[in-house]
This record gives C-alpha cells, structure tokens and sequence, in this order.
C-alpha cells in the first residue's frame, strides 16, 4: 500500500509554470541525484526550491520547481516577413518638368575638357526659355505601335535594327526605341500623342542644365560603357558599347541633371527646328524657335553608333527631314 502511494505521488507530480507555487514532495537521497546536465535545459540548480517534508526513502523523486515570472519560458514563433512589394514597370511615357529659367546654350571655350572647332556651336550665349515638359524616355517601339495601330502614324520604314531582323513589333523589344522614322514621322507621333517635337534650345537645357556648361548630360566625365550606348575610346581607336539600341533609361548613371535618360547616345532624336549655321549669332533670348525657314533640320544626342563628339550636349546634327535609319529617334515635348 505504502509503494502504490508513493507511486502516485512520484506520477502526480507537477511542474506549474507561470510563477505560482506548487510542490511535489519527494525524500532527499543525495548519493542518487542525477548530475545537473540531466535537469531541463533551460534550468540551472539555483533556480529549484526542493520540498522534502514526505519521507520516500530508497527513491529519488524530481524536486518541485518554483519559476518566477522572468524565468518562464515560451515558444518563440517566428514572425513571417512580408512579401517583398514588387517594382512597377516604368512609366515609358512619363515626362519631366523643366522650371523655368536661364542657362548656356552652345560650346564654352572656356571649358578646358570641351574642344569647340564647329563655328555652329558658337557663341556660347545666354537663353531664357518658359516651363515646359519633356519626355523622360525616348519614344519606344511600343508607344509608337499604339499610333500606327489607330492610323494616324505611319509604320517604320524598316522593322529591322542593325543586327536584328524582327525588330519593330518585336514584343521582345517594345521598350527599345523606335527607329527609321523621319521628321515628320516624329512630328505626327508627338502630336498624336498631346506633345509636340521640342525645340532645339529646350533639348540643350534639358541635357546640360542651368548650373554649368558641361560637355556631356552627366557632366565633364569622359565616355564609359556604364553610361550610356555608344563608342568609347579604346587604345589605338575605339569600341561600340553594344552593336545596337538597348531598352530606354538603361543608364540611370548618364541622366542628365533633371533625370532626363539617354540624352546621349542609343538613338539621335528629332528637334522642331530648322538647321541655321549661323544662327546662334541672331537667336534670340527668350525661347528661341530657330530659323524661319531652311532646307534641314536638326538632330541631337548621338547614337549608339557614333563616338564622344557627337555626345557633347552642344553638338548639332542636321540632315534631309525624309531621312531616316537605323538610328533615328524621338523624344517628344509639351508646353507648360
């Protein structure tokens, strides 16, 4: 009778947790108490207050447990994280303001990194222009599918690029920029599309800024493949960053001060204006149009095609407005 009792109390015995008190009574046999590594883990001998009133000898019976609040132990659950939120696709027809103000327009001779040899380029003047917008991104291939696709724009004289033979309607290639359109292709997109084509004096503001008269978007720095699409000198000649046009706003390093992309190099783009050789000489201050009339009209910003001096903010290309190729763009604007 007496070991069935003790063997209820030894079955019975309770670990409360939580910091109240209950004992369980066992008899003290100090030569057989396990050594302290045998004890639950995540209790030291300190941490027990043993009753020993009932005498259960011959046995060892585990001691009572009195926990105080800081020693309770609980499961820790870990905290699921939340899923990352994905990056939106940009915007490829999101447009930047341009404040209004003053800036330097042309080459400074004065800028020792910038070499101005082309009497077009001079003088280095001084031009007010209004607020305006101006499309962040090159106009893509996609953007202008929309205006052919509702009959107001024509197709792309070719649907090819330099090295790919289905290009233009290419799903593959709907954020490159769109390719062998002329003048007026462009000028049709712009005003499908609420904008018009800038002027000449609104793309330099754009690409250079009001602060200096740097000699490229991203300033005095000389050409790298980390920003922008285009050659870059190498010894004994030079190196074509790519072979061809990449996605629009691939070189966030080569934006210009307002964060307008690929202001240099990946296509040239279209401006409004006429080519003057000397009109720099007569331009007026305040948003200067260009030429009355003229027989060409002018590109800006280089290509993936074209070495450093055609990536100089201040370089002015102009050519037959029916003419276009394989690295022909747009870059459309919108008055404030």
């Amino acid at each position: 009778m007496k070991a069935c009792v003790i063997c209820a109390l030894v079955l019975g015995a309770l670990v409360v947790w939580g910091g109240s008190t209950s004992a369980v009574q066992g008899g003290e046999n100090p030569g057989r108490q396990p050594p302290a590594s045998r004890l639950p883990p995540l209790l030291q001998p300190t941490d027990l207050t043993v009753s020993t009133s009932l005498d259960v000898s011959g046995l060892w019976v585990r001691p009572s447990v009195e926990l105080t609040a800081s020693q309770v132990y609980l499961p820790v659950v870990a905290q699921a994280e939340a899923p990352p939120v994905p990056t939106p696709p940009p915007n490829f027809a999101e447009e930047i303001l341009i404040p209004p103000g003053e800036f330097q327009m042309g080459c400074d001779v004065y800028n020792a990194v910038d070499s101005c040899t082309r009497g077009s380029e001079l003088p280095l003047h001084t031009v007010f222009l209004d607020a305006y917008y101006l499309d962040k991104y090159e106009v893509t291939n996609a953007r202008y599918q929309a205006c052919v696709d509702e009959g107001v724009c024509r197709a792309p004289r070719s649907n090819e690029s330099s090295t790919r033979l289905f290009y233009y309607g290419n799903p593959e290639f709907a954020n490159y920029p769109v390719l062998f359109v002329n003048w007026n292709d462009a000028k049709t997109f712009c005003g499908w599309a609420g904008r018009r084509l800038p002027t000449e004096a609104e793309w330099e503001k754009a690409a250079r800024g009001p602060l200096d008269t740097r000699k490229y978007p991203w300033g005095n720095h000389e050409l790298d493949c980390a920003l922008g699409n285009f050659h870059v000198p190498i010894e004994g000649g030079r190196r074509m960053c790519t072979g061809d046009t990449v996605q629009v706003g691939s070189y966030p390093e080569g934006a210009s001060l307002y964060g307008v992309m690929d202001m240099a190099g990946n296509v040239r783009e279209w401006v409004n204006d006429w080519y003057g050789q000397n009109y720099y000489s007569v331009s007026p201050v305040h948003n200067p149009q260009g030429p009355a009339t003229g027989t060409t009209r002018i590109l800006r910003g280089g290509s993936w095609d074209n070495h450093g001096n055609y990536m100089r903010v201040a370089y002015r290309i102009y050519t037959y407005l029916e003419r276009s190729n394989y690295y022909y763009g747009i870059r459309c604007a919108r008055s404030f």
